[in-house]
């Protein structure tokens, strides 16, 4: 999940159809309360550093829980 720019601590998301089975089958949806610790100030190089590795390509660690999941 990608939490969005400016986003604010105690800020809520919402992720549609991921929550608990419903008792008509389907699955409701999973709310989160974000809890973000922001550095106190940024530089603009430290800013152009975070953006640069955010680009930069990086392996999902969910990834074998996933494929675990949907072997069943």
């Amino acid at each position: 999940m990608k939490i969005p720019a400016g986003s604010r601590a105690d800020g809520k998301l919402r992720l549609k159809g991921k929550g608990l089975p419903t008792a008509s089958g389907s699955n409701g949806d999973l709310f989160l309360t974000l809890q973000i610790v922001m550095p106190s100030s940024m530089s603009d190089d430290e800013r152009k550093l975070y953006e640069q590795l955010a680009k930069q390509p990086h392996q999902d660690p969910r990834e074998e829980v996933i494929a675990k999941a949907q072997q069943g």
